[in-house]
C-alpha cells in the first residue's frame, strides 16, 4: 500500500508572504479512487467529473449533468479542482458552489494560496473538475444544505490536503 500511495502523491512548496511549507497533492486517480469507495460505502452520493471549457461560456457539460441527474434533487455541490505537473493532475483546491449561480474560477489573480502557488511556479490549472454530490442534500431547506455542503467541503479539504477556493 505505501509504494503505491508513493506513486499518488507529491511534496510540493508553498511560498507566501515570504513563508515556505511543503505540502503533500494527491495525484487525481487517487483522489477518484478514494471518492468511489466513499459513494460505494453510502457516505456520499455521486462523483462526476466535468470538463469546464477553457473560454468564459456557460458550463454547458455541468449544466447538462444538472438537468439531467441533479435537477430537483440538489443545490449545491462540492467540487475539486486540480493542477497539472509533469503529465500528472494534482488535487489542489475543495470548494462549494450551487448549480444554478456557479462561481467556479480559473483565473490566478487573487491573493489566494493556491492562485500565488501557481503564478509562482508557472503551474497550469487542469480544465476538469470534479463534483462530489452529498448523500441526501436537504434540497426544500437552502440554509440546511449549504451547511450539509460546506462541511463536506471542509471534508475534502482535509482528507486531501485541499485548499480554500
Amino acid at each position: 500500500m505505501k509504494r503505491i500511495l508513493n506513486n499518488e502523491r507529491n511534496t510540493f512548496t508553498i511560498e507566501y508572504y515570504g513563508m515556505k511549507l511543503d505540502f503533500e497533492f494527491f495525484t487525481k486517480s487517487f483522489i477518484l479512487e478514494e471518492l468511489k469507495k466513499f459513494e460505494n460505502d453510502n457516505i456520499i452520493s455521486s462523483v462526476k467529473p466535468i470538463k469546464i471549457p477553457n473560454k468564459k461560456c456557460p458550463f454547458t457539460k455541468l449544466i447538462n449533468y444538472y438537468n439531467s441527474e441533479q435537477k430537483d434533487k440538489r443545490y449545491f455541490f462540492a467540487y475539486i479542482k486540480f493542477f497539472e505537473f509533469n503529465g500528472k493532475e494534482y488535487g489542489l483546491v475543495g470548494g462549494k458552489t450551487n448549480y444554478i449561480y456557479r462561481d467556479i474560477n480559473f483565473d490566478k489573480d487573487s491573493d489566494t494560496i493556491a492562485r500565488t502557488f501557481l503564478r509562482n511556479k508557472k503551474y497550469e490549472w487542469s480544465r476538469e473538475i470534479v463534483i462530489v454530490n452529498c448523500k441526501e442534500e436537504n434540497f426544500k431547506n437552502k440554509w440546511e444544505a449549504d451547511k450539509q455542503v460546506r462541511f463536506l467541503e471542509r471534508f475534502l479539504q482535509r482528507k486531501f490536503n485541499l485548499l480554500d477556493s
